[in-house]
């Protein structure tokens, strides 16, 4: 009989387990939103998605250390689940590689078992095009 009832405790423990750990993803999640809100840094004519205007700019705060592959998903996508893995992070950051050789900017590069980072060059090399594309229409704006 007390290993019956013994088993029911464990099994209700368990299950209140469960239940803080999806309650704590969650918490965990509408942090991520918060502390990773999108607002776009880039010009509208380099053609960036809102997604990659976001990655980029998380690649940027962050040269020249690298970014997780989970941050990165998470920028990506805004939220995290299964079609976020590795596969679609590394899809992602190939087009927004092609996209930046197409500007002629410098490579995303892979940081083996860590994530992607830019260089310190080519982070700067980035914020400086970004600021002389908003100046020039800033001035073309007002005149």
């Amino acid at each position: 009989m007390s290993r019956v009832v013994s088993e029911a405790y464990h099994q209700a423990k368990l299950a209140e387990a469960h239940r803080q750990i999806a309650a704590l993803q969650e918490t965990v999640l509408d942090l991520r939103r918060k502390l990773l809100k999108p607002s776009l840094r880039f010009p509208n004519e380099w053609g960036l998605w809102r997604s990659e205007d976001h990655v980029l700019g998380v690649l940027i705060d962050a040269a020249p250390e690298a970014v997780g592959r989970e941050r990165l998903a998470i920028a990506f996508a805004e939220r995290t689940d299964r079609r976020n893995g590795d596969d679609y992070v590394r899809q992602r950051i190939h087009f927004l590689r092609k996209k930046l050789a197409q500007l002629g900017f410098g490579d995303i590069k892979p940081r083996y078992c860590v994530g992607y980072y830019l260089t310190a060059a080519d982070a700067a090399q980035i914020k400086l095009a970004a600021a002389r594309a908003f100046a020039a229409c800033r001035s073309e704006a007002v005149s």
